[in-house]
């Protein structure tokens, strides 16, 4: 194809020189093959199985281009390792905080248990010894009557003292309980802290149930209601404690659970007989106290279980003297909504 093409080309140029009949014929012929040596025009086609010529690169070129490909593969290879180092940085981070997470639940779980798991964990531990108590019940029952000394407030010491040396060394706090340097006694103590396993004892062995345990008479049963321990209240009531026995302010056990808005000891003491009509020595009922604190669940119970609607005469201790007063005075006086809105709903209020 191209030998044809430059045949053709220099007819061409011999014609054209047939014609310039001037011109000198050598001249012609040093043109025509001077044309000939020319590179052919574009408009020579390439087979179609041609491929095109590459450039020709000097070395100083080649290596460039090499190092050039070796820095973007080593720059590859960075990022992948700085890729996996990421993710394994992501993950240890997670896996922290998850971590963390739980750390921190299971020290909140362990807040809310504790009481109830150190109050568990006594009354077993109580329970293991008081077996063991038992087990010397006939020394214990011979060493009371011997010395007969259940029926002084002031020698619970002794008896203390009796109950240690017939238990092991390991036994009942004992400890804590002829700790007499504060104006309790024992008994007071032992009420606060819900020792009933000693105070079992000691009721089993002559103890008067209703007896006061210190300057403000106060009972077993007040004290065992004011620390909330569920379990000597029961112990007292099932030994046939006064439900409605009152200290030296004319208080009584219900109004105790009820000052400290306990709806639980105030239900178990309502069902057992406590009265909720009962007045103080300054003339306010129960009702009255639980209206002025704004305790809406109590108010409730203590309506429901038969507390009534009773205007009292309130002396409130500096000469002052209040006639006609109702809970419902005091919970609008104290800006007790709830309480008011409730009252005020009632018929009878």
């Amino acid at each position: 194809m191209i030998v044809v093409l430059k045949r053709t080309r220099f007819e061409e140029l011999a014609g054209e020189g047939r014609g310039n009949r001037g011109k000198d014929v050598s001249q012609g012929s040093s043109v025509a093959a001077q044309k000939e040596t020319k590179p052919e025009p574009s408009v020579c086609r390439k087979d179609a199985g041609s491929q095109p010529k590459q450039p020709d690169l000097g070395p100083d070129t080649r290596d460039l281009l090499l190092q050039l490909v070796q820095t973007q593969q080593q720059q590859t290879k960075l990022l992948q390792k700085l890729l996996v180092t990421q993710q394994e940085f992501s993950e240890e981070f997670h896996q922290k905080v998850a971590e963390d997470r739980e750390l921190r639940a299971a020290e909140e779980a362990r807040k809310v248990e504790n009481a109830t798991e150190m109050e568990e964990l006594k009354q077993s531990q109580n329970e293991r010894r008081m077996e063991k108590a038992r087990q010397k019940d006939v020394e214990l029952t011979l060493a009371v009557g011997r010395f007969n000394i259940c029926t002084n407030v002031k020698d619970w010491t002794h008896c203390v003292n009796i109950l240690e040396w017939c238990l092991d060394s390991d036994g009942l706090p004992f400890v804590q309980l002829q700790d007499l340097k504060t104006d309790s006694t024992p008994l007071y103590t032992a009420a606060k802290h819900g020792y009933r396993a000693l105070l079992a004892i000691l009721l089993q062995h002559g103890l008067n149930v209703n007896l006061r345990v210190d300057a403000f008479n106060t009972t077993l049963l007040h004290i065992a209601v004011d620390y909330n321990q569920i379990s000597v209240v029961n112990l007292l009531l099932e030994h046939r404690a006064d439900v409605n026995v009152t200290d030296s302010n004319g208080d009584s056990v219900l109004f105790w659970a009820a000052k400290n808005g306990n709806l639980e000891m105030v239900e178990l003491l309502v069902h057992q007989g406590a009265d909720v009509n009962a007045l103080d020595i300054q003339g306010c009922s129960i009702l009255h106290y639980c209206a002025s604190n704004g305790n809406l669940p109590l108010v409730q119970f203590l309506i429901e279980h038969g507390a009534e609607n009773k205007p009292v005469i309130i002396n409130d201790g500096l000469g002052g003297t209040h006639y006609n007063v109702l809970p419902l005075n005091l919970a609008i006086r104290k800006k007790q909504r709830a309480v008011v809105d409730y009252l005020s709903s009632l018929n009878n209020f």
